[in-house]
């Protein structure tokens, strides 16, 4: 059974309008990161990164706050069919999405992007990319034997036209989202902090110093060996011997009582 922390009432904590106990497991499982990272990251790797961030952080949120308790999903099975299908990925960023809101509302903070938005700018980036693609590449490979070279540069243009609306409004949205998940992690450990720190003491209260505050304690002191002249009184010393008497010693009698007087009769 994994440990869990309550990070108490929602409306307590933080202000908002969900008042319900937030119960979380007691080990950090996520951490923030930085958008402009993620996409040098994806830049580099062809785009591959972003797969991985798919999944990871969600996965984190979901896993901290054990959305599948109350059960929501992780939308799992989209994800991977997506490795295939791309398109499929859609599904998948809904929920996600909804499980980043959901978490927001349950620690008080405001919904962040909703999944209808997020779709709103991941779904025409990606249909302009293939556009783009599809068009530059007929543009480019259907010219004339002579190579017209303004055919082809309308197709290199069309090319990195569908390619650069791909790239700001994929990361407009992934941006947006993130600062969401960053969101949900600061407030995680804004809350932490604030149960683990020690509670101010009352009136007529002493408030105990801190461990590396506390004196030393001496060690105790050995006992001394026994002395070989005068054997230690306990458990393993002998008794003494008994005395015996001197031959021609008689024992002492005690002193003989004195007769009780006689009553004469009358």
């Amino acid at each position: 059974m994994r440990a869990r922390r309550v990070l108490g009432s929602a409306r307590d904590a933080y202000g908002g309008p969900c008042s319900s106990p937030v119960v979380v497991l007691a080990v950090k499982v996520g951490r923030q990161r930085k958008p402009a990272v993620g996409f040098g990251l994806a830049l580099v790797t062809f785009n591959v990164y972003s797969y991985f961030w798919d999944y990871k952080a969600h996965r984190e949120v979901f896993d901290q706050f054990e959305l599948g308790r109350e059960g929501r999903g992780d939308a799992g099975f989209w994800y991977f069919l997506s490795t295939a299908l791309p398109v499929l990925r859609f599904p998948y960023y809904y929920a996600a999405v909804a499980n980043v809101q959901h978490v927001r509302l349950r620690l008080g903070l405001r919904p962040g992007i909703t999944p209808g938005a997020f779709l709103g700018l991941t779904i025409p980036a990606v249909s302009l990319l293939l556009i783009g693609y599809l068009v530059g590449s007929i543009l480019i490979v259907g010219g004339d034997a002579d190579m017209d070279v303004l055919r082809i540069g309308w197709g290199i243009g069309v090319l990195f036209a569908g390619l650069a609306a791909y790239a700001v409004l994929e990361t407009i949205a992934y941006v947006r989202l993130q600062r969401d998940i960053n969101g949900v992690w600061d407030a995680y450990d804004r809350r932490r902090a604030q149960l683990m720190a020690a509670p101010p003491a009352g009136p007529g209260w002493v408030q105990a110093p801190p461990p590396e505050a506390w004196p030393a304690v001496p060690a105790p002191r050995a006992a001394p060996p026994p002395s070989p002249r005068a054997p230690a009184r306990g458990a393993g010393a002998s008794a003494p011997a008994p005395r015996t008497p001197p031959k021609g010693a008689t024992k002492a009698r005690p002193p003989a009582r004195p007769a009780a007087p006689r009553r004469r009769s009358p």
